[in-house]
């Protein structure tokens, strides 16, 4: 396990490397400690813990776990395996039902391979992480969406990060960056009702916060005085008073970027798991308590959403000069591939011909910088509401 030092040495090379660029790695937060010190928080049973390099961030951890795309609420049917103790199960599933959220489907049986296996139906789909987090509390499992395959879809709970925003917000002013699709994966359902600028980046967080400059860590100090700079050589004019506060804030901020380093594990997955709370557990004192974990963490430049789906189906190839290759999944290799899909993209004499040939696969600036919508009405769209259907189970 590598210290804090060695830990900071690494992320130091990884920016020297990735940005080409002279910058200051701050410590790790928190003296390398999670907020809450009176607890840990370990992967749930039915996800997976995957640590992933990001462009731009370097090494995140992610969780990941089996679901149905956010728009979809009908009936769906939960293949539980692997049960550990069926009459903790059992409890579980009885103070579901009595909350109609889930039914019956099946009995249990034993399989070789799977154990101690049951089916469910839950009445809403988007109600399954809260059913398998519930049950969890109770004994551990693991499931299977079972829709043979039509429905199911893998989604990752990750990390986002201000000081990768530029790479997040491709072609967006730090004023005006949001995301333009798929809203539905933030949650900003947290924050303070006087914030009335959603943060994205480490321009729009400094808008919304009143505290001194002084008063707040690294590296949000330095934008904060960067941003309130600006705002006062607009208006200072020949004031001498104003020119030479302005001369002291421009003192303050640092020739070189600052950035934070990684979270260490254990303080990614406290807010993995806050996020999970916000979610999916919903209860009061669940979403209290991860307001306060978002709070503190955003002050140093980092929240979470959403990742996915994804769909590793290989159904969709052939783009390209040449058949592209992935590492790790076998699925893409031409003799893996469907008749359907080889018969699209090679000719018949067995070169490749493709579906279609792209002009060039590098991002293009547009003329002008795009911009989001108002701010009031985008917090709609990015704010979970919750239902609250587990809150007295």
């Amino acid at each position: 396990m590598p210290t804090h030092q060695q830990h900071n040495l690494h992320i130091h090379f990884f920016y020297l490397h990735e940005l080409s660029m002279s910058v200051i790695i701050l410590p790790p937060l928190f003296n390398g400690e999670v907020i809450d010190d009176e607890q840990t928080y370990s992967v749930p049973c039915f996800m997976k813990e995957t640590i992933k390099p990001i462009g731009g961030i370097g090494i995140t951890v992610r969780w990941t776990y089996k679901g149905i795309k956010y728009d979809d609420h009908d009936e769906v049917g939960m293949l539980c395996m692997n049960i550990e103790d069926p009459a903790e199960f059992e409890d579980a599933v009885t103070s579901l039902t009595k909350h109609f959220v889930i039914k019956r489907d099946g009995e249990y049986e034993e399989d070789d391979e799977y154990g101690n296996c049951t089916s469910l139906i839950i009445f809403d789909a988007q109600h399954i992480i809260a059913v398998a987090l519930y049950i969890e509390k109770y004994t551990k499992f693991k499931y299977e969406i079972d829709d043979n395959g039509a429905r199911q879809r893998e989604f990752e709970i990750g990390i986002e990060r201000f000081d990768r925003s530029n790479w997040n917000f491709w072609n967006q002013t730090e004023e005006t960056a949001a995301p333009k699709q798929s809203w539905h994966k933030w949650d900003f359902s947290w924050i303070d009702p006087s914030w009335n600028v959603l943060p994205f980046t480490w321009r729009r967080l400094v808008k919304n916060i009143d505290i001194s400059y002084k008063s707040l860590p690294k590296p949000l100090c330095y934008h904060k005085c960067q941003y309130e700079a600006a705002l006062l050589k607009e208006n200072m004019g020949n004031d001498i008073v104003m020119n030479a506060r302005y001369r002291a804030m421009k003192r303050f901020i640092p020739f070189k970027p600052h950035v934070t380093p990684s979270l260490t594990t254990d303080q990614s997955r406290e807010l993995l798991f806050a996020t999970l709370c916000r979610r999916f557990l919903q209860s009061g004192e669940r979403l209290k308590w991860s307001k306060s974990i978002f709070d503190k963490y955003i002050l140093y430049g980092y929240t979470s959403r959403l990742f996915g789906p994804y769909e590793q189906g290989a159904k969709f190839v052939g783009y390209g000069e040449n058949p592209r290759k992935f590492k790790k999944l076998p699925q893409y290799e031409p003799e893996s591939l469907s008749i359907d899909v080889l018969n699209k993209i090679y000719k018949t004499d067995g070169s490749f011909g493709g579906k279609k040939i792209r002009v060039s696969r590098k991002r293009t600036l547009h003329s002008d910088p795009r911009e989001m919508n108002n701010d009031i009405n985008y917090a709609k769209r990015l704010c979970v509401v919750p239902d609250f259907f587990l809150a007295n189970t």
